[in-house]
């Protein structure tokens, strides 16, 4: 078998984030019970949502698609080594180690593998964002929710989301 080509440093030149840092952003968002419910996509319906943004927020402009043309390709090759979803691959590339492991089962190149796991952090799956960004701190009403938010412990846009999630939560 050829010998595996790797450039852990490209990582961060992709996603500005190490290849660890990128991995735990990921995990921490599959963690949430709303991300698992609402994204955790089978690959059939991950092309799936790749093509509506193709067509939607690309519009199928010439240039612009090519990057979701690759995803799909990436995916396509996913499903074909057996990858359920997302959570899935996740789960198979946790450490630099498992991540090489993979490359060698599969024959799945690192550039892709990167691409396609920057392109779920980016374009797909919700990223912790604290709560305070979302406050207009000049708003006295803003100030006084961020304020009760804070009060319940619930620092970011997830947590809000996950403890949200039912009529309980939402109370």
């Amino acid at each position: 078998m050829n010998a595996l080509i790797v450039d852990w440093n490209s990582v961060k030149k992709q996603s500005l984030w190490s290849y660890e840092d990128l991995i735990t952003k990921l995990q921490e968002a599959l963690g949430y019970a709303f991300v698992q419910e609402h994204y955790s996509y089978s690959m059939p319906q991950a092309r799936d949502y790749a093509i509506k943004i193709r067509q939607g927020y690309l519009q199928n402009q010439e240039g612009k698609t090519g990057f979701i043309d690759e995803i799909l390709a990436n995916l396509e090759k996913l499903e074909a080594h057996n990858i359920e979803n997302y959570s899935d691959l996740i789960h198979q590339i946790a450490t630099r180690e498992e991540c090489l492991a993979f490359m060698e089962r599969t024959g799945f190149e690192f550039n892709p593998l990167i691409q396609t796991v920057n392109y779920l952090f980016r374009w797909v799956l919700p990223f912790k964002i604290p709560v305070r960004e979302f406050i207009d701190p000049e708003n006295d009403l803003e100030r006084e929710y961020l304020d009760r938010i804070k009060n319940l412990k619930l620092g970011s846009n997830l947590e809000l989301l996950e403890t949200g999630r039912d009529k309980q939560g939402r109370v």
